[in-house]
Formats: C-alpha cells, sequence, structure tokens
C-alpha cells in the first residue's frame, strides 16, 4: 500500500493507473505524522502470488525473524523506476543566502531503510546505467536502527541531478515538478502507458 498528500493527488492517480491491474482502489484518507494529521490518498495492492516473490527478493529474514531490505543483485532501473523513486524518495538541495538561491541545486536520495553496504549498490547503478555522479554519505542523526545500523544518504552533485532531471522530466506531473531543474524536458502524460504487464 502507498499513501501521499491530498494535494499531489495527481502523481498518486498516475501511480494507480500505472499498477491498476494490482491496485483495489484509489482512496481518500486521514494520515497521521509527526503527531498532526493530514489528508491523503491511498492505494492497496491485491495479494498475489507474484507479489510474494518479488517480496522474498527485496527483503531478508534477519535471526530475530524480523525483515530487512536488501538490493537484489540483479536490480534494474529504468527511467521509469527511476523517476518514481525519485519523487517518492529524492529531494532537490538548495543554498541560500537572503532568501536567494546561490548556485546550482544538488540533489539526495533517502535510503534510510538500507544498510550502508546496499545504499552503496543502489549508487553504483546510478552511476553505470545512467552516469548519474553521486555519493553515499552516512548522515550525522545519533539514532541507529537495530537492524540497519547508522543511516546513509545518496548525494547526487550538481552535474548528476542535471542529467537525472534530464532523463526522468517527461515522467515527473505539475504536482511534483519542484523535485527537479526548472529547464527540465515537459511532462508527457503518454510517458505513464506502460503497457500490459510481463510475467517472469
Amino acid at each position: 500500500m502507498f499513501s501521499t498528500c491530498s494535494k499531489y493527488r495527481q502523481y498518486a492517480s498516475l501511480k494507480f493507473s500505472a499498477l491498476v491491474e494490482l491496485g483495489k482502489n484509489l482512496r481518500k484518507g486521514i494520515a497521521k505524522a509527526a503527531g498532526k494529521k493530514y489528508e491523503s490518498y491511498f492505494v492497496a495492492s491485491e495479494q498475489t502470488p507474484a507479489l510474494s516473490e518479488f517480496a522474498k527478493k527485496l527483503y531478508l529474514r534477519s535471526y530475530n525473524g524480523q525483515r530487512r531490505k536488501i538490493i537484489p543483485n540483479d536490480l534494474k532501473l529504468t527511467p521509469f523506476s527511476l523517476a518514481v523513486w525519485w519523487m517518492d524518495d529524492g529531494n532537490l538541495q538548495v543554498t541560500k543566502r537572503n532568501g536567494e538561491i546561490i548556485g546550482r541545486p544538488s540533489g539526495s536520495l533517502a535510503t534510510c531503510g538500507f544498510r550502508h553496504k546496499e545504499v552503496k549498490k543502489l549508487a553504483k547503478i546510478l552511476q553505470d546505467e545512467f552516469n548519474i555522479e553521486c555519493h553515499v554519505y552516512k548522515t550525522s542523526h545519533t539514532t541507529k536502527d537495530i537492524l540497519y545500523g547508522p543511516y546513509s544518504r545518496i548525494y547526487i552533485t550538481v552535474d548528476g541531478l542535471e542529467i537525472l532531471s534530464n532523463i526522468i522530466g517527461k515522467f515527473v506531473p505539475k504536482c511534483m515538478r519542484y523535485k527537479i531543474l526548472k529547464n527540465s524536458p515537459a511532462f508527457e502524460i503518454s510517458s505513464w502507458e506502460i503497457g500490459e504487464s510481463e510475467i517472469y
């Protein structure tokens, strides 16, 4: 299941349309975060054997029965999946002085749910498959996760962000354009017509 704030409804609708074979419905509800309530949209998938098999590749059972996220060695990213990942977990990093942006933006990907070595795998995919210059760093946050250890993030350089924005621009709807550079390719709704699913 995934949810998104109501102001990103267009994005939620696009995700639902792309996953319509798996989704039950797109419904409106209330989400809670940091002690506050937000109007949100939720999509829940049907339970299928295919998704269960896919989950086995993405999660590993720990010694105490808990699951932790892993990156499969055969993971392949497409421009479309890269765009969805960035819209979900990516952010622009800007420097401001007196309210004005100074210099070119860089970016970062929140990868807190993965161990450091898994995050390095993801960074290598970005570099090898898309030529996106990036680095992995451990955050200064003092909290550690019992399963994952210190949190790590992927830093996208200013040049890397320009390449990223050019790759994913056509997949990014109006409500999510704040996450990419202004001169990125325009949104093309046809780019979300991903066709029939394939059986593996």
